[in-house]
C-alpha cells in the first residue's frame, strides 16, 4: 500500500501490552509511536497524531481495521482540497460484514439523530472511524477542537463546515470488532452532554479564533 508514506500509532495511556506490541512493530516497520502517559480520550489521541503528521493528506482510522486500509484508494480518487471525507456505514452501498449488536447499533443511530438536531447538521454517520482530509484543514480543525472523547467526531464535522469545508460521506466496507471497550450506558450519557458543549462553545464564541 504505497499510498501510506507515514504511519503514526497513538497509544492513549493504555495499561495493557499495547505499547509493547507497538514497540515490537516499530522494530520491523518504519512507524511513529506517540504514547500518552494517561488516557485522555480518542479525540485527544487523534489530535496528537494530526499535530505530529508531516504529510499533506491525513487519514485516521481505527487500529482494529474495522474498515480495511485498502479503502484509502477509493477515498483518494475523490479527494480534493478543503474537503473532509468520512466513511458512511449507513449508505446502501456500504458492505457491513459483521454488524454491531442491536443496542450498540441503535445507540449509534440515536447519537446521529441527536447530533444532527443539536448541531443543526445533516450527517448520516459521524462515528465511522475512517476519515481523510488535507493536513492544512485538519490542523485548523484540531486547533479549535475542545472535545476529547466520544463526541469529537461530531465536533470535527461541525468545525469543518464552520470553516467552509465540504463534508462528503462515502460508502465503506466495515466489520464490527467484538473487543470494543465502549461502556454503552456511561458513554451515551457523557456524549449527550458533549454535544451540548459543542453548541455552547459555538454560541459563546469559543470557536471564533480562526
Amino acid at each position: 500500500m504505497s499510498y501510506f508514506k507515514e504511519i503514526i500509532f497513538v497509544n492513549d495511556g493504555s495499561t495493557d501490552r499495547t505499547l509493547v506490541i507497538l514497540q515490537n512493530l516499530k522494530a520491523n516497520l518504519q512507524v511513529k509511536i506517540i504514547s500518552l502517559l494517561k488516557n485522555k480520550g480518542k479525540g485527544f489521541a487523534i489530535k496528537s497524531g494530526v499535530e505530529a503528521a508531516s504529510g499533506k493528506i491525513i487519514l485516521f482510522m481505527d487500529v482494529d481495521l474495522s474498515t480495511p486500509p485498502e479503502t484509502t484508494e477509493k477515498f483518494l480518487k475523490v479527494y480534493k482540497d478543503n474537503c473532509l471525507l468520512i466513511g458512511n456505514r449507513e449508505s446502501r452501498l456500504s458492505k457491513l460484514i459483521k454488524r454491531q449488536n442491536y443496542l450498540r447499533e441503535k445507540a449509534g443511530q440515536a447519537f446521529t439523530v441527536l447530533a444532527n438536531l443539536i448541531l443543526k447538521d445533516n450527517c448520516s454517520d459521524y462515528t465511522c472511524g475512517f476519515k481523510v482530509f488535507p493536513a492544512s484543514l485538519g490542523r485548523k480543525i484540531f486547533s479549535l477542537a475542545k472535545i476529547n472523547r466520544w463526541a469529537f467526531d461530531a465536533e470535527i464535522v461541525f468545525l469543518a463546515k464552520k470553516l467552509g469545508a465540504q463534508v462528503k460521506e462515502l460508502p465503506v466496507t466495515w466489520e464490527h470488532r467484538a473487543n470494543s471497550r465502549v461502556n454503552l450506558k456511561r458513554d451515551v450519557i457523557s456524549t449527550f452532554f458533549e454535544l451540548l458543549k459543542i453548541r455552547y462553545f459555538d454560541l459563546t464564541g469559543k470557536y471564533a479564533n480562526f
